[in-house]
């Protein structure tokens, strides 16, 4: 091999490595932003305002709230709502996919209803975990809770 060439392929190999090493260096710079960056993506005024008269909620009945957010970046969210009790009882219900507009806002929803698992006279809130997905390695998770609501059961009371 003539001794240009070598010098060649030896220039070569170095600029191939070093070119290799500042990707990987860029690359763990890069998840290491992604990992620490603190992402405000948005906020749920707490509590959750039960919307159903006197905060008592009948067996069967759907579950009225009032959801109070302010949202600053255009990320769809995955929601995974959960009824707790004070005796213990958790009911995990379907998760569902959302995406509100970005800014402030107001709505009322009443996808949740109340299954027999309850049992009548208890006391539960609805908690609501939301995540985001931010960037390929991460999720961030609001979770909101709301105002404590009584269960009724009328057709077990009578």
């Amino acid at each position: 091999m003539k001794p240009h060439i070598k010098h060649k392929a030896r220039k070569f190999l170095w600029v191939i490595t070093w070119t290799g090493l500042a990707a990987a260096f860029m690359s763990m710079i890069l998840c290491f932003i992604w990992l620490v960056f603190p992402y405000k993506v948005a906020e749920v005024t707490q509590p959750i305002q039960i919307m159903n008269p006197d905060d008592t909620i009948n067996v069967g009945d759907r579950i009225r709230v009032s959801i109070t957010y302010k949202k600053y970046k255009a990320i769809a969210a995955k929601n995974f709502p959960v009824i707790e009790c004070l005796s213990g009882n958790l009911v995990q219900m379907a998760p569902y996919d959302s995406n509100l507009p970005v800014g402030t806002g107001t709505f009322e929803n009443d996808d949740f209803e109340l299954s027999p698992k309850f049992t009548s006279g208890d006391k539960c809130q609805l908690i609501l975990t939301q995540d985001y997905k931010v960037n390929p390695i991460r999720t961030v998770s609001i979770v909101s809770h709301s105002e404590f609501f009584t269960v009724t059961d009328t057709l077990r009371d009578q």
